[in-house]
């Protein structure tokens, strides 16, 4: 609201849609599709009996192969590959503090 309160000339239209806030990478599986095993898989991504994972390759350039996970975040980027339990994924927070106590910000 304190954004728009002196703007000029703003139209505003009613609308009806649906909203997802994705503020976790466990939170893809409401955006992304699924597989027949609930897996969500973004980029170059195969699976051998993995039950209900998120795969998400931000880079193109390498394949993430998964055999026997079940419940895991796997996301490849260019700089890091992080790993964890969908149970501690809201602890990705901690991780990111630790990288920055450890002057690694480049990785952030």
């Amino acid at each position: 609201y304190g954004i728009m309160e002196k703007a000029e000339g703003v139209l505003c239209i009613p609308a009806e849609f649906g909203w997802n806030d994705v503020g976790s990478w466990d939170s893809l599986e409401k955006v992304f599709r699924t597989d027949d095993k609930g897996n969500v898989r973004v980029g170059d991504c195969e699976t051998i009996d993995c039950k209900n994972n998120v795969f998400f390759d931000k880079t193109g350039k390498k394949l993430i192969a998964g055999i026997g996970l079940t419940d895991l975040v796997v996301v490849n980027t260019d700089d890091a590959i992080l790993v964890c339990s969908k149970e501690r994924v809201q602890d990705v927070k901690a991780m990111v503090d630790r990288l920055k106590d450890k002057g690694r910000e480049e990785l952030l």
